[in-house]
């Protein structure tokens, strides 16, 4: 089946530590690649813009659920799927992780961190997808941070309006607990910030989770920090010495 790639202007099985294809980093959080969902009665791979769209949408952002389960981590690499909408081009692509209380929206002062995570640009082939692409941006970071709850949130930035990251939805492997039928999304920031975001003229596959419609794709891979190395090390020491006796 031919499928289109859609922006949309205005509008996992996560946590696992899996062996990754960088020596040392594993898989600290992953909402799975992006799928078609239906538009307009169409399917296509759908993306939501994310960045300065213009007066009124200066701070068009979404806000993706994770957790940290490492007690502590540094995340070394975020992966996530973007396309270049022609007209819409950025200088940066930048970033922020909120801190999160429960499913609540990030507000000013959740800020946990934030920064540029690379230059504006096509990506590469995602090849979990089912067409061939561009959409697969890997940004390499260094970013400690603890066991918790947080969001993130990427967009565009520099150069004229509207400068927009299109960030695709449809991630399937997004944890159960995380999901609720709609996504934070903001306008302007911090007033009047996010707010629950829902439009009637995305509808699910017939195979599909509606949750997955407010799913962007990501993925976080990261390393142990030395210290929680330590600890483990320790643990299975101690596991081996009991089991030998």
């Amino acid at each position: 089946m031919k499928r289109q790639l859609l922006l949309l202007g205005t509008l996992g099985l996560a946590g696992l530590l899996l062996a990754a294809p960088a020596a040392g980093q594993m898989v600290l959080w992953d909402t799975g690649p992006p799928t078609t969902v239906i538009y307009n009665g169409s399917e296509t791979y759908l993306g939501y813009s994310s960045g300065d769209l213009g007066p009124g949408m200066e701070q068009r952002w979404c806000a993706i659920p994770f957790r940290i389960e490492l007690p502590n981590a540094v995340i070394t690499r975020i992966d996530v799927d973007w396309f270049i909408n022609p007209g819409d081009e950025a200088e940066t692509v930048n970033y922020i992780i909120w801190h999160r209380t429960g499913l609540d929206a990030p507000v000013d002062g959740d800020q946990f961190s934030q920064g540029v995570l690379g230059a504006f640009g096509p990506g590469i082939d995602d090849p979990r997808t089912d067409v061939t692409d561009d959409w697969l941006h890997q940004y390499q970071v260094e970013i400690p941070i603890p066991m918790g709850d947080y969001y993130l949130t990427i967009y565009g930035d520099g150069g004229d309006a509207p400068n927009s990251t299109p960030w695709l939805t449809g991630a399937p492997l997004q944890a159960e607990d995380l999901e609720q039928g709609f996504m934070w999304r903001s306008a302007q920031f911090p007033v009047p910030g996010f707010e629950p975001y829902n439009n009637p003229a995305i509808q699910p596959r017939p195979d599909q989770d509606p949750d997955d419609l407010w799913n962007c794709s990501f993925t976080l891979w990261g390393i142990p920090e030395p210290s929680t190395l330590c600890l483990i090390g320790v643990g299975l020491a101690f596991v081996a010495g009991r089991r030998r006796r």
